[in-house]
């Protein structure tokens, strides 16, 4: 029979783009975490017991799966995956599958999920918005672009307005 193992702790770091993820377990062995964004669907069985059907047990379906290797070559007791690609606001279910010696082994992790948020960093620009450039900076703007859009340029010369906005963004995505 193949040997089993059991998760020990689990540690995370955010990073730019995802998690890096420490797993450590009791015995060597190579895992891969898999992971979905679907949550998990529960099964739940019964069996009839002297006339009367009472509940069985549980399991649980991961759907739309995929697999990241631990970085680490060969069985050990410490399992570091890089898991990158997240979105902002986005949650994700994983649990832990490997191999003792090569053969596969009948222990899982459990299943677990995590929620991804960007850290908030409020940034100055400077936006400069020609009066004729309404189709870019409307919804923007909202009701301050009628104001500029009707201004009076009977003068011969296009007025240019240059109007200050704090603009809000994630690390590394810019929204305005």
């Amino acid at each position: 029979m193949t040997d089993r193992w059991y998760p020990q702790s689990i540690a995370q770091e955010q990073v730019d783009g995802g998690f890096n993820i420490t797993l450590t377990t009791d015995t060597g062995c190579h895992l891969w975490l898999y992971w979905t964004d679907k949550e998990p669907w529960v099964h739940r069985r019964s069996t009839v017991e002297r006339g009367l059907t009472v509940p069985w047990h549980s399991y649980w379906c991961f759907v739309d799966w995929h697999l990241i290797e631990q970085n680490e070559a060969g069985d050990t007791t410490t399992h570091t995956f890089n898991w990158l690609g997240w979105v902002t606001c986005q949650t994700k279910w994983f649990t832990f599958h490997g191999n003792i010696a090569g053969e596969e082994s009948p222990s899982t992790g459990p299943i677990l999920h995590k929620h991804y948020i960007y850290e908030y960093i409020p940034t100055e620009y400077e936006v400069t918005i020609e009066a004729h450039d309404e189709s870019i900076y409307y919804e923007i703007i909202g009701p301050n672009w009628a104001t500029i859009h009707d201004a009076d340029t009977t003068g011969g010369a296009e007025r240019v307005y240059r109007l200050y906005l704090k603009v809000y963004h994630w690390r590394g995505n810019y929204y305005l």
